[in-house]
Order: C-alpha cells, then sequence, then structure tokens
C-alpha cells in the first residue's frame, strides 16, 4: 500500500473508534476510566494518520479527541467531542473514497471497541451485556458493508491474478465472521467466563479484521 492508502485506513480506524466511544457514552454504562482509554487508543491510530498526510480533519479529530478525555466525567459532552473526532478522521479518510471510509470504520471501529469494552469486564464485570451484542452487531454490518462494497469493486475479480492475496482475503473475512458469530454464542452462556471466551474472541476477530481490510484494499490499489 501506498503511504497514503495507510493514512486513510488508520484514519478510518481512528474514527471508528471515536464512533463507538461516543456511543458507549451515551450508554452511559461505565466510568470516565474506560473512555480515557478509548480516546488514548483512538489517538494511537489518528496520530500516524494525521503525521502521515497532515491536514486540518485529522487534526480537528485529534484535539476533539483530547477534549473527550478532557470532559470525559461528563458523558454527553465527552460523546459530543468523540463524535467530532469520529467526522474529522471519516473526512481524512475519504481520500480513498468516502463509502470505503465509513466501511473501514464501522468495520475496524466496531471490532476493536468490542475489544476494549470487553476487556473492561476486568475492571467492572456488573457491566452490562447487551453492550457487548450491539457492538458485536455494529462489526458484523461494517464486515458485511466492506466484503459488499469490495465486491463491487471487483476485488473477487481482480483477486485471481494473485491467488495468494485473493484467498487470504477470502480466508480472512470468513474467520471474521465466524468469530464475531462466535463471540454472539459466548455471551449468551452464563458466568463470567463467558465473557472472558468472548473478549479473547473479539481479540481475534480483530486481527483478522485488519487482515481483511488490508489484504482488500492491497488488491484494489495494485488493480488500479
Amino acid at each position: 500500500m501506498t503511504e497514503f492508502v495507510a493514512a486513510d485506513i488508520l484514519a478510518a480506524w481512528a474514527g471508528g473508534l471515536a464512533g463507538a466511544a461516543a456511543l458507549v457514552s451515551l450508554w452511559r454504562i461505565v466510568g470516565p476510566g474506560f473512555l480515557w482509554l478509548a480516546a488514548f487508543t483512538a489517538a494511537l491510530f489518528g496520530l500516524p494518520a494525521l503525521l502521515i498526510d497532515f491536514a486540518v480533519p485529522p487534526l480537528i479529530g485529534v484535539l476533539a479527541l483530547v477534549a473527550a478525555a478532557a470532559v470525559a466525567r461528563q458523558p454527553a459532552r465527552s460523546a459530543a467531542a468523540f463524535a467530532v473526532a469520529c467526522l474529522g478522521f471519516l473526512i481524512s479518510a475519504s481520500g480513498s473514497g468516502v463509502l470505503g471510509a465509513i466501511t473501514a470504520a464501522v468495520f475496524l471501529g466496531g471490532v476493536s471497541s468490542e475489544m476494549i469494552l470487553g476487556h473492561w469486564y476486568l475492571v467492572d464485570p456488573r457491566l452490562p451485556r447487551w453492550a457487548l451484542f450491539r457492538l458485536d452487531s455494529l462489526a458484523m454490518i461494517g464486515l458485511g458493508a466492506e466484503v459488499a462494497l469490495m465486491a463491487a469493486f471487483g476485488v473477487f475479480g481482480w483477486a485471481t491474478e494473485d491467488a495468494v492475496l485473493g484467498w487470504a482475503f477470502v480466508v480472512m473475512a470468513i474467520a471474521t465472521g465466524t468469530l464475531l458469530v462466535a463471540v454472539r454464542f459466548s455471551l449468551k452462556e452464563t458466568g463470567y467466563p463467558a465473557v472472558m471466551a468472548a473478549t479473547g474472541l473479539s481479540y481475534l476477530a480483530m486481527l483478522t479484521a485488519v487482515g481483511t481490510s488490508v489484504v482488500g484494499r492491497i488488491v484494489l490499489e495494485g488493480a488500479g
């Protein structure tokens, strides 16, 4: 990938994390500690995107994340700041296409925020499971949208020119979907170990999700 495509993916990922953090903030199920962690994690992806392609939108995104962390004790204001950060990063990521930026943000943001919130159950085991169900649903919608968008651009046809990358894309997409479904089944079990299992599965899903998005875009870029 070129550095600008890499910047777009990182920006979309940061935007997705910020958007998911805005939702979690509005749900009012976590304290400021989780929002600080979410803001810091999103910034880890947003800062490289800003350095690779310095521009106003990602700068606004990073500054909005700082604001979200600063007002983390006020959920409504923090959610608003996260939403601004999400918008800034999405605008930054739209260089490779608006739809691609949105699908990547929903997909990667949903998976990674699910993983982060799952780990937060170690801090507070009393958190409701419906939050993880919702984030898992968001990730599944994002996966379907990512695959559908890439298929519309002919990724499966172009992948035949490079069988290794083509199979890698297919396998990782299937693996991600399987893991996300497994998360739902795990959460339906009783007991705290079920949440731990779901968190571990979401961690694996995040790894394969990144591979799905990255490899798919490598194939498309190579075809272009």
